[in-house]
């Protein structure tokens, strides 16, 4: 089997999604692996030595251009030649542009299984509010917020700043599209509300503004599905420098290792452990979503009250590190007394990621349930040759 791992991208995430990138492929050596490397550019690039994150960095690497065509499940070489026919593509691609339903439309285009979520749920779950309003719907909490589009920032700021004094500080101010905390400030007062904004909107046209919690707990719970089975991970909470995970926490200060590390499982009692793995699906189902999802939450410690973050449908990691013994033995619900071989501090960087045999499992599932997904819209669309649809014709 031909396994394609799509990473970097346009997106400000690009460096996220290169280590995400690396980090897939290297579990991938038993299958026939071709590194498809988006540069800033959006060019896409064949990268035979793919393993050497710094050389990325300095645009050292050697690479050779290669696209694909709609109707067509092969790569091409810029001169117009064959290169690679792909029976799968595994998204690493964080952001907008591979995480937000375009590189997924475009790979159904030419008939390639994906991993992942589908075009919908991917573009819902890039949208922070979308995805909120789908949250509520399914009967899942969501924290109290705003939102600000870029004409009222530019045109009625003062308005804006009414509609935060009523809402009540402090605010978490967020680009409403965007991941890795890239862009998020918290605001305590109207003079660090705009400071805020002005950051927000220099990422994105549209802004929401989340009622902050005064004592919470972050927590953090993969689903990974396969047909009608559900694979929940434990939740880990991830120990911040700063009361929430900034992009500096995760990527610049050495990962979750330099933020404090992350606690895994989560030293939650079982009630609350039992809350989050079940609203974790309930996310999952309300945005559509396939194959793997992290689900992010934040308990309220003071008001005893769960509330659903965000999904991402491309993890970090594609969240493997949650599997460390395979989603087979996730599926199974450990009582709530038993201690995980993983529990305590966690200090690995990107989630504490030691991969194993187990994250190897999981990602061989993830790239079977592609397959069948890919397959069964292939058996339910542009059927043409249909005899009923050949009749209409």
């Amino acid at each position: 089997m031909t396994v394609a791992v799509f990473y970097g991208g346009k997106s400000c995430e690009h460096d996220v999604s290169i280590v995400t990138g690396v980090q897939t492929a290297k579990l991938l050596e038993e299958f026939d692996v071709v590194p498809v490397y988006i540069d800033r550019g959006g060019k896409w690039n064949y990268v035979r030595r793919y393993d050497d994150v710094a050389a990325y960095r300095k645009g050292r690497i050697k690479c050779k251009k290669v696209f694909m065509k709609p109707g067509d499940d092969a790569l091409y070489l810029n001169g117009g030649r064959r290169f690679k026919k792909i029976d799968v593509a595994v998204l690493c691609t964080h952001g907008a542009g591979g995480e937000d339903g375009a590189l997924q439309g475009f790979l159904q285009l030419c008939g390639v299984a994906y991993t992942g979520s589908g075009i919908a749920a991917s573009a819902i779950g890039m949208d922070k509010i979308l995805a909120k309003k789908m949250f509520a719907a399914a009967g899942l909490k969501v924290t109290d917020y705003f939102i600000v589009k870029r004409h009222e920032y530019e045109n009625a700021l003062l308005g804006v700043v009414e509609k935060a004094k009523a809402a009540g500080y402090p605010l978490m101010i967020k680009p409403a599209c965007l991941g890795s905390s890239i862009g998020i400030g918290k605001a305590c007062n109207a003079k660090e509300f705009i400071t805020a904004l002005n950051a927000a909107f220099e990422w994105d046209n549209t802004v929401i503004a989340e009622k902050a919690l005064d004592d919470f707990t972050e927590l953090n719970c993969a689903v990974l599905k396969d047909g009608e089975n559900y694979f929940v991970s434990e939740a880990e909470r991830p120990l911040s420098a700063d009361g929430f995970l900034s992009y500096a926490d995760k990527y610049e200060r050495g990962g979750l290792k330099g933020a404090g590390g992350r606690i895994f499982p989560a030293d939650i009692d079982a009630e609350l452990r039992k809350e989050v793995r079940e609203s974790a699906v309930k996310a999952f189902d309300a945005v559509g979503a396939s194959g793997i999802a992290r689900v992010d939450f934040l308990f309220d410690n003071n008001e005893k009250q769960l509330y659903v973050n965000e999904i991402n449908t491309i993890p970090g990691s594609l969240a493997l590190y949650l599997f460390p013994s395979g989603p087979a033995n996730a599926a199974q619900a450990p009582d709530e007394n038993e201690k995980s071989e993983n529990s305590g501090k966690d200090k690995g960087s990107f989630g504490g990621a030691k991969y194993g045999e187990g994250n190897v499992d999981a990602l061989k599932m993830l790239i079977s349930v592609a397959v069948k997904e890919r397959d069964a819209r292939e058996r339910l669309r542009y059927k043409y040759e249909s005899p009923v649809l050949r009749a209409k014709g």
